[in-house]
């Protein structure tokens, strides 16, 4: 009886990889010495038959016991058998799954390294005086534009290798006992910060846009210093005013797109939550007392 209450045991369900193969190799070891007891049980079966030739006056007796001998170790035999496929149907949906988990990591790393060149990118001031300079920005930009593309199709199909074990658990009724072992990343946390760099970089293009009216600005300031006018009345905004103004924008945006950045690429590489990226922040903010966004000497 205890055999079998052991062969029945469901604790595959919960177990992981490395659990189902140690509970295997133990099921392994069963069934070996399971198969060194088959030649006793055949003897007991031959001895009641031989008692049955000889007219044994208790045969009956005999015989219930004998086949109750035989049933008990063909149920083993079936709950044996039995165990073996489920942890062998396990251990391979396992494999699999550990195989798509390993994948997830090894394709978020290459795209948090485009992070990296993203936000080293964006982290760049825009200073510019003329109007070639203004057009290599813009080029640049476009360049940089023209790589998100290919990074939402990563990102993409990132979360379709998440989606692929989801869909073993739903469909084969896995229990997972824990979470990917080879990254951190969730496809929440992907998803999050994707939808927040997206709105970022559409503030920064809108910003962007915005640039021919201050070359008009510019152009207007050029003529007005040409006729010598060094006062105008209708506004108290001189052109460095608005430069200055211009070029603090942009850094800013740059400065905050590069921070969301940031994050992601230290909290995947360190594993580091959410409320203690907070905490850092407040702590740096405490120090930072001019708001230069460096901590002096």
């Amino acid at each position: 009886d205890g055999k079998e209450a052991m062969l029945r045991q469901k604790d595959y369900e919960t177990a992981t990889l490395s659990e189902i193969k140690a509970l295997l190799k133990k099921h392994e070891a069963f069934e070996s010495d399971l198969a060194a007891h088959q030649d006793r049980v055949e003897q007991i079966a031959a001895i009641a038959q031989e008692l049955n030739e000889l007219d044994y006056y208790d045969s009956p007796s005999v015989n219930a016991r004998c086949q109750k001998i035989c049933d008990q170790w063909d149920n083993l035999g079936a709950l044996t058998q039995k165990r073996r496929e489920a942890l062998e149907r396990t251990e391979k949906l396992l494999e699999t799954i550990d195989q798509l988990y390993l994948e997830y990591a090894k394709r978020a790393a290459p795209f948090n390294n485009w992070m990296e060149g993203a936000m080293e990118d964006l982290q760049d001031t825009f200073i510019v005086h003329t109007i070639e300079e203004i057009q290599g920005l813009t080029t640049a930009h476009e360049q940089f534009k023209a790589t998100l593309p290919d990074a939402d199709k990563e990102r993409l199909a990132i979360l379709g290798i998440h989606n692929e074990v989801s869909k073993i658990v739903q469909t084969y009724h896995v229990n997972m006992a824990g979470t990917n072992p080879y990254t951190t990343i969730t496809p929440q946390e992907i998803n999050g910060k994707w939808d927040h760099l997206s709105h970022l970089r559409q503030y920064e293009k809108s910003i962007v846009n915005y640039k021919p009216k201050i070359d008009q600005l510019e152009g207007d300031h050029q003529l007005i210093q040409e006729a010598l006018i060094f006062d105008n009345k209708h506004t108290n905004y001189t052109m460095e005013h608005i430069r200055v103004g211009w070029e603090q924008l942009l850094t800013t945006i740059a400065r905050t797109i590069n921070e969301v950045e940031n994050q992601i690429l230290t909290r995947d590489a360190k594993g580091i939550s959410q409320e203690q990226m907070n905490e850092f922040r407040a702590s740096f903010n405490h120090f930072d007392r001019d708001h230069s966004g460096t901590l002096g000497p």
